[in-house]
């Protein structure tokens, strides 16, 4: 039995002592999993056998017998061969049950030898946590962007994690008497605490948090700036100091990691930093911009000279050349063709009040947000409208009407400011439904109100009528996940509906979840009822009828069980759509595989294209591993799931914002956007990467310098092909300003990214 390559030596002989009556019970139960196959899997870094053992109540029985769990999850923890993320949670499990022993009654030398042991496995937790995980938090840390502060955040819940475990056991050790061992530990532990904080890795994360505070910070100075084109100049001059300070901070801490020998840590930071130079160039180009506006606009032109004596009238002067284009901004090309005003038939409601908020003095209206209308069909009762919390709809369900459940029709408008990050979507701060902070319309989504209809049918004439006044005639629905309440749902259909440009109408189907952490069963079982599978069969169907020329569904969490269960349905239904919907968008799909295959079978010929968005970061798929069943569709770890006529895409390398559990209308929406609006192959998507081992795309970490696709270049050039109408048109536009900008290598570049859009090379 290789029980050695489980961990430390110590330590593995103490499993192997200790788990001789476990193992020869093992042996006279046929079928039981062996202690020997455990150690196999650990010792081949079988990270999905050793999770499934773990989780194995039988297998668990046994160990608890022998009274060997704690000792056995520390040979674990310890095992090198395994990923850290799983080490870190084996790792909380043995603190948890070195806990649980240590509370027991017992004789008092018993209980003596159980806190001994708590104190140990606390130390060594701390250990790995303090060194391996750290620097592999630092390792797969997401490349920068325009919101670093979440994945900064990642990092500094690792820290306060650590400070946790030094505060619970400085409590362990209240009691101790001057000179005894117990004092001893206890001075130990002080000076543990004291190299910890003062070390290089812990002072790092100190100095990225302050940058990446920094950086919102310079973000928000372009929200709010006095009118008129001096306010404008103290703003961006502002936010370019804010951005150099940002980049000092970071600078500071690559040199820390770089003293402890940390280079691939280094090397983050250090991308973190030539992102915030480059916002400050940014602005400071925004400044001379400015500069060179006011010089034109403020100096008065030299009076004319006299005329001279003539008999004649003199002759009329030349026409006055059109003024010359001009040159790209450090910024997108997308938003000033937006700008520009020519392309107003290719904007959407939502971007036209935008556009129309910015005056010609370069001022924003207040407030600098716009409404958005999102159509409903929701299973839930309503409720005494509360416009203070957004609430119209609670959490209980309607009644059933035959074999179907009774649903509410409805529009629901939803403020959305009109300057935010890229699938950003922010809410006040609240606790325990007490909210910090007013809501405001230039920050904040917000449930303007709900209008309802009387029948299905006026509900479909209106989407109808929104449908047949856009150009592109898009339709939108969104479904989704556990633990939603409706306006949340809204927000997310209204994030979405902007995000995405749709050009015509934007519905969300929201099923009477429980709005409760603690609800996940019942909302299961929610989404599993035919009546609520066959509501929902029913409004695809309708939409799908409709005269929309494309429609896109997007399934995000447990919302996958219920849309994937309904186009099993319809599959079945004579009363089917003939045409198939061209978008399915599976958003951190909370199914299993097998459940999944069995709806696919049916489904798939309903659907033109499918995308899975994956990741190993989702915290909810991370909770997800605790609850029985297989690993979600959802879940990257320990490798993403691939199907027949599905493109499943990882974004393990920049998810993690938050929970990770939104990166399909997030960190991977430039993605998103290449599939709805242009309907690209993966392998004309230059943000993906494939994996030859596993038939998969992943959405690619941002390279420091990155020249030929950076994520920006690469979402500007699909945006300019939207608002153009074609990538051909995109082209056009890029060469007319080209030719009044020559040697613009922006431009140049886009302008190779716009040609791989029409596949031309």
């Amino acid at each position: 039995m290789n029980i050695i390559a489980i961990g430390r030596p110590l330590l593995a002989a103490l499993v192997c002592l200790a788990v001789v009556s476990s193992v020869t019970a093992a042996r006279t139960q046929p079928g039981g999993l062996t202690l020997e196959a455990f150690a196999a899997s650990v010792d081949q870094g079988d990270n999905a056998a050793v999770r499934l053992a773990l989780a194995d109540g039988v297998f668990r029985a046994r160990i608890e017998t022998a009274d060997q769990t704690v000792p056995l999850l520390q040979a674990v923890g310890a095992a090198e061969t395994l990923d850290p993320e799983l080490r870190r949670t084996v790792w909380q499990d043995a603190l948890r049950e070195a806990r649980r022993q240590a509370d027991l009654p017992a004789p008092a030398e018993v209980v003596g030898f159980r806190k001994a042991a708590l104190f140990e496995v606390s130390g060594q937790y701390r250990a790995f946590l303090q060194g391996e995980y750290l620097l592999f938090r630092f390792a797969t840390l997401a490349g920068p962007g325009d919101a670093n502060t979440a994945n900064i955040q990642t990092l500094v819940a690792v820290r306060d994690d650590i400070r946790r475990l030094f505060n619970q056991a400085y409590g362990g050790m209240a009691a101790c008497d001057a000179g005894t061992a117990c004092d001893g530990r206890r001075s130990a532990l002080r000076a543990e605490q004291a190299a910890f904080d003062s070390g290089a890795v812990a002072r790092s994360i100190e100095l990225m948090a302050r940058a990446a505070a920094s950086e919102e910070r310079a973000y928000r100075l372009f929200k709010v700036y006095d009118p008129g084109q001096r306010g404008r100049t103290r703003a961006f001059e502002a936010s370019r100091d804010t951005f150099l300070e940002a980049a000092g901070l970071y600078g500071q801490a690559r040199d820390q990691l770089r003293s402890a020998g940390a280079d691939d840590a280094a090397g983050r930071a250090e991308a973190y930093r030539l992102r915030a130079i480059e916002r400050a160039d940014w602005a400071d180009d925004q400044v001379r911009d400015i500069g060179r506006d006011m010089v034109d606009s403020t100096v008065p032109p030299p009076p004319p000279p006299p005329p001279p004596v003539m008999l004649a009238a003199p002759a009329p002067p030349p026409p006055a050349p059109p003024p010359p284009l001009q040159p790209a901004p450090p910024g997108r090309a997308s938003d000033l063709a937006r700008d520009e005003g020519k392309s107003a038939v290719y904007l959407t409601p939502y971007e036209q009040e935008c556009l129309r908020k910015r005056t010609a003095a370069g001022t924003l209206e207040d407030p600098n947000s716009a409404e958005v209308g999102v159509y409903y069909a929701t299973s839930r009762q309503g409720v005494t409208p509360d416009p203070a919390r957004d609430r119209y709809f609670g959490a209980r369900s309607e009644p059933f009407a035959g074999d179907r459940v009774r649903l509410n029709f409805g529009l629901a408008q939803v403020n959305v400011p009109c300057i935010r990050k890229r699938g950003e979507l922010e809410r006040p701060d609240e606790f325990l439904l007490i909210q910090f902070e007013t809501a405001h319309p230039n920050n904040h989504f917000i449930l303007e109100g709900v209008t309802r209809f009387d029948s299905r049918d006026a509900w479909l004439a209106a989407i109808d009528g929104d449908v047949g006044r856009s150009r592109r005639k898009e339709a939108l629905l969104y479904v989704h996940g556990y633990n939603n309440s409706f306006a949340d749902a809204a927000y997310r259909a209204a994030q979405l509906h902007a995000d995405l440009s749709i050009d015509g109408a934007t519905v969300f189907y929201s099923w009477a979840s429980k709005e409760s952490l603690l609800s996940y069963f019942a909302d299961r079982r929610t989404v599993e009822r035919k009546e609520e599978i066959e509501a929902l069969a029913d409004t695809l169907i309708a939409l799908r009828k409709s005269g929309a020329t494309r429609v896109y569904v997007v399934a995000h969490s447990m919302g996958n069980r219920l849309t994937l269960a309904a186009l099993q349905r319809i599959a079945l239904r004579a009363d089917r759509p003939d045409r198939p919907f061209d978008e399915l968008v599976m958003g951190s799909a909370d199914i299993e595989k097998a459940l999944f295959e069995t709806y696919w079978q049916s489904a798939s010929p309903l659907v033109t294209r499918t995308t899975l968005y994956a990741s190993s970061q989702d915290k909810a798929m991370l909770g997800a591993r605790l609850l029985p069943g297989a690993q979600r569709l959802g879940d990257a770890f320990p490798a993403p799931m691939t199907f027949p006529r599905v493109q499943t895409i990882d974004t393990s390398l920049v998810g993690g914002a938050g929970l990770g559990h939104n990166d399909y209308s997030g960190s991977g929406l430039a993605d998103v956007r290449a599939t709805l609006w242009l309907s690209m192959a993966p392998d004309a998507r230059c943000i993906l990467e494939a994996d030859q081992s596993g038939g998969y795309w992943r959405i690619r970490a941002e390279r420091v310098g990155e020249v030929e696709c950076s994520d920006d270049a690469f979402d500007d050039a699909v945006q300019l092909s939207r608002l153009k109408g074609s990538p051909a048109e995109a082209q056009l536009w890029i060469d007319s300003r080209a030719r009044a900008t020559p040697g613009n290598s922006y431009l140049a570049r886009l302008r190779q990214l716009v040609l791989k859009l029409v596949g031309r090379t």
